[in-house]
């Protein structure tokens, strides 16, 4: 989970900044590895706080269409392992996440899906996140969220 609110919203700001940032980077692909330590998680299954440590891999990209739309993708993967705080409890993560956006403009529209999973190792549940948002910005700044899902699985 790594507190899904944060990341949801700092890879928004990725997003936003990699739009902004497109023209100077345009075409080119750019790929970072940045490893975490202690980072905390919550397992909703079982209420345990998580301290995960581990690499946070993404990848991202841009391109310009003749009518001047920008398309930029963000891909991230997470893996790691975590102790509970609470239990004791070991687990395996493994996080991903997906987000496009085309704008032009003002109007622009976002996509972002993510699955993590968290794997207890041993009697404790194991817990799957969904999420998907589909979120559309017409030109005069109007917001509308097309499709918005967020699922926990608990086993």
């Amino acid at each position: 989970m790594l507190h899904r609110k944060h990341i949801a919203l700092a890879v928004t700001f990725v997003g936003l900044a990699l739009i902004m940032c497109a023209p100077a980077a345009l075409g080119q692909a750019t790929t970072t590895d940045t490893l975490f330590t202690d980072q905390p998680a919550a397992n909703s299954c079982n209420g345990d706080t998580i301290l995960v440590t581990g690499t946070l891999h993404t990848e991202s990209s841009f391109s310009v269409n003749p009518n001047g739309m920008i398309h930029s993708t963000f891909n991230s993967t997470l893996k790691g392992t975590g102790i509970s705080s609470i239990s004791g409890a070991k687990y395996v993560i493994s996080d991903i996440a997906h987000m496009e956006v085309n704008s032009k403009t003002m109007a622009q529209e976002q996509f972002m899906g993510t699955k993590m999973k968290m794997i207890a190792q041993g009697p404790y549940p194991n817990m799957t996140e969904r999420s998907t948002v589909h979120l559309v910005v017409d030109a005069n700044g109007n917001v509308r969220v097309d499709t918005s899902k967020f699922q926990i699985s608990c086993n």
